[in-house]
């Protein structure tokens, strides 16, 4: 047989032992597909067999979301209930209601200290987005006061680090 060009022929020491790696590296991703088809039908028929306890297991932590959730709310509206009181208690100047204010503020306090529910600071800070909403901009009555919150229209919170509420805010510019 004649070749055409500059190819020269190849030794058949050197075409056998290419012929006998490249049959090892064919066996060898043979074994390799044949083990990942293996593992993705075990895998397969896990999910099958735990199927429905996945499923519940979704279920579940969707519930767990939803309580969360509701748990928040709820924390927020006691904490807007108390301060309404406690500030209808300063207005009224009834002794009786502003005793009964503290110590229901009191009592608030020390519950949200224990579950991780923290004000957020506003007067006199810098606004940050990721803690305070600016409802509105006043002109400043001071120099110091320019760029810098000056009323807290609604109090923000965290819960155990994570904005449960941002403090609404405005800022003297």
């Amino acid at each position: 047989m004649e070749l055409e060009g500059d190819v020269e022929p190849i030794d058949s020491s050197f075409a056998d032992q290419f012929l006998k790696v490249f049959t090892r590296m064919a066996k060898a991703q043979w074994k390799t597909q044949k083990k990942a088809d293996l593992s993705a039908q075990k895998v397969s028929d896990y999910l099958d067999e735990h199927g429905d306890l996945i499923d519940e297991v979704k279920r579940q932590r969707a519930d767990l979301e939803e309580q969360n959730e509701q748990f928040r709310g709820f924390i927020l509206e006691v904490v807007d209930l108390i301060e309404g009181f406690r500030q209808t208690a300063e207005e009224s100047d009834s002794p009786t209601m502003l005793s009964a204010s503290e110590t229901m503020h009191e009592a608030l306090r020390s519950s949200m200290e224990k579950i991780g529910l923290h004000p957020i600071p506003a007067v006199d800070e810098v606004p940050d987005g990721d803690y305070h909403f600016v409802l509105d901009t006043k002109a400043p009555e001071s120099k110091d006061e320019k760029d810098r919150i000056v009323e807290v229209v609604e109090q923000g919170y965290t819960l155990r680090g994570e904005v449960l509420r941002k403090a609404r805010v405005i800022v003297a510019k």
